[in-house]
């Protein structure tokens, strides 16, 4: 009889620790989005779920394969002037969030339609705020005009720090489809962002 109880709590215990899916994993192993410094993430909706995308550093020894986890750039040419922010994630996602004039003031930036991409995940930037991502196994996904917007919530005087929450639908390049993008974040501080 005190073998059975033995073998009864243990088989217990066992089935306790395994994990059997979404529904039954422990709070603690669900990932968490980043709150400190310089981060990037948003969400997507697949099969009914939200599903957090997290902007992560990668390394490799191919070419390519070392990536920053988030990268900014102050781009100017013939058709754009502005300043990009990029979350990556090498091999799940690349995100960009174009600001034509650059990040110049707190509030809303709305966006507008991204031109076709040029070659592989590279667009050409026009004369409006745009978004662009790039998604492994989904494709291509650009705006469109008052597809949603970003909220630049924070800016320091010196416009070298702010914090940002973007929600959006995009639309997928040469097909029928749209993602959903919602309570996305960032916290930048550029002058530490490449000595992480």
């Amino acid at each position: 009889m005190k073998l059975k109880l033995l073998y009864i709590l243990t088989a217990i215990t066992l089935t306790s620790c395994i994990k059997l899916g979404p529904g039954f994993q422990n709070k603690k192993d669900e990932p968490h989005p980043p709150s400190g410094l310089n981060h990037f993430y948003f969400y997507t909706e697949l099969n009914g779920q939200d599903v957090l995308y997290v902007a992560k550093k990668s390394f490799g020894l191919g070419l390519g394969d070392n990536m920053p986890a988030i990268e900014f750039d102050q781009q100017s040419g013939a058709n754009y002037q502005g300043q990009a922010l990029y979350g990556n994630n090498h091999n799940i996602f690349r995100f960009e969030l174009f600001f034509n004039g650059g990040i110049t003031h707190t509030g809303t930036y709305l966006l507008k339609a991204t031109d076709s991409p040029e070659y592989d995940i590279h667009v050409t930037n026009l004369n409006q705020h745009q978004a662009f991502l790039f998604l492994a196994n989904r494709g291509i996904f650009l705006s469109k005009d008052n597809c949603g917007s970003i909220d630049i919530t924070y800016l320091s005087p010196d416009k070298k720090e702010f914090k940002g929450k973007f929600n959006m639908t995009l639309y997928a390049y040469n097909r029928q489809d749209s993602i959903k993008i919602k309570n996305g974040h960032f916290w930048i501080n550029i002058d530490s962002l490449y000595h992480q």
